[in-house]
């Protein structure tokens, strides 16, 4: 049943880009996959999400034109689906592309599946994120760059009482 729903939640987020996406050519899809290991589950922000060792899996589906979906994963070695932050499902469709002058606009909306799939019995509810970035890279070298970064994120939690609300992340990637 969680594989059926999954599986849909991919069926679906493809519909949504077709719509919204102009004509894509087959030769314009590219998929990339990628497997992580790890002994902790850190966010991004550096917090510690899940103290014990993690399987963490991207697909990240490039349709051409800037439009993008991602699925991603976290699997706690426990041998269960739970309620816990080692297991979750984030799936993102966005759109990104030059806005002039060298920037970069990123827009999209992330659903944040935080086990048991789609908010199942037991679950701690999940979030809706609708997100916006603007960056802008500068060469320093051939092979350095910079790119600062603003992203306005708005997390909407689908269970009522739990509190969330508006992130504002200023960053610098190298």
């Amino acid at each position: 049943m969680k594989v059926a729903r999954m599986f849909g939640g991919v069926v679906l987020m493809l519909a949504i880009l077709q719509v919204f996406c102009p004509v894509i050519s087959q030769a314009d899809v590219s998929l990339t996959w990628t497997e992580k290991f790890l002994s902790k589950s850190v966010l991004s922000n550096g917090v510690e999400a899940y103290d014990e060792t993690v399987v963490q899996t991207d697909l990240y589906i490039s349709l051409g034109k800037g439009c993008y979906a991602d699925i991603w994963w976290s699997t706690g070695l426990n041998a269960k689906l739970s309620k816990g932050f080692d297991d979750e499902i984030d799936w993102t469709i966005g759109c990104t592309g030059n806005i002039g002058k060298g920037f970069v606009l990123d827009v999209g909306v992330s659903y944040y599946d935080l086990a048991e799939l789609f908010s199942g019995k037991g679950a701690i509810g999940d979030f809706v994120q609708p997100f916006a970035q603007v960056e802008k890279t500068f060469k320093l070298s051939m092979e350095h760059s910079l790119t600062p970064y603003i992203r306005l994120e708005v997390m909407i939690p689908t269970r009522s009482g739990i509190q969330a609300g508006p992130l504002v992340h200023l960053g610098l990637r190298h």
